[in-house]
């Protein structure tokens, strides 16, 4: 799968230090009523084998590889910390399959803090993923369930599942990222690349696929792609118009 555009070396020093960098959820989080902990650490602080680092195979399905790991309590403070289940790690390893005989259930709970990182370390992993994809699969599993208990049953609960694409997640990160920019102004979410990269040429809009010469290109910023004048209004009124600035010559 895509991903998003490593940092060079350069880069990485110059935010992180010589170290490459994953992160750690703890949860629960150590004050009550705050959301999940993300704390940013060395990976090199983690004496792990490369082995011990395994896939998330349904966010592989969504465009995004992540790696995860569940260090023992004495490679690092951050994993001798109490928690309860790890939620995260629960969600991102659900099974929303409605034909396998585990759907519905995660295949990895464990306690405590879990470290996730992208498969190049150079590759800085953020909340700004995590929450996202958490999000979407949640809600996901939600309409399959919803579906297969409904007068469609199996058909209606595939057809959901056939839903769980890159394309849709991509729509839902929009959504996120012009909300978090509201949010926090000047934190940085408005140059924030979106983590899946869809291969050809498509609409920004309705995500349809086409050849770029017959979509139409924004005018001002000559980034993003339209089907026509409709799909750009909406999308521009939606997310497009906070992130939209002139093409530097």
């Amino acid at each position: 799968m895509a991903q998003p555009t490593p940092l060079t070396s350069a880069q990485v020093n110059k935010l992180f230090g010589k170290d490459p960098m994953c992160i750690a959820v703890l949860h629960p989080p150590t004050h009550i009523n705050e959301p999940a902990g993300y704390i940013v650490m060395p990976t090199g602080t983690l004496p792990l084998h490369e082995s011990a680092w395994q896939p998330l195979p349904l966010a592989s399905r969504l465009g995004i590889d992540i790696l995860y790991a569940k260090p023992e309590r004495s490679n690092h403070p951050v994993f001798e910390c109490e928690g309860g289940p790890n939620t995260t790690l629960a969600v991102l390893t659900l099974d929303c399959d409605p034909n396998s005989a585990s759907f519905g259930t995660s295949a990895r709970t464990v306690e405590g803090a879990v470290a996730f990182r992208y498969p190049d370390p150079r590759q800085q992993l953020g909340k700004g993923v995590l929450q996202p994809l958490e999000s979407f699969i949640t809600e996901g599993l939600t309409r399959i369930k919803n579906a297969m208990s409904g007068p469609t049953g199996i058909v209606g609960a595939k057809e959901e599942y056939e839903k769980l694409t890159p394309q849709a997640f991509k729509t839902v990160w929009k959504a996120y990222r012009a909300e978090q920019a509201v949010l926090y102004p000047g934190m940085g979410w408005r140059k924030l690349e979106c983590p899946v990269t869809l291969s050809g040429a498509r609409c920004e809009g309705c995500g349809r696929e086409a050849d770029a010469s017959v979509l139409m290109r924004c005018g001002r910023c000559k980034k993003v792609l339209y089907c026509d004048s409709g799909c750009q209004k909406k999308d521009l009124k939606a997310h497009h118009k906070a992130f939209c600035s002139k093409k530097s010559v």
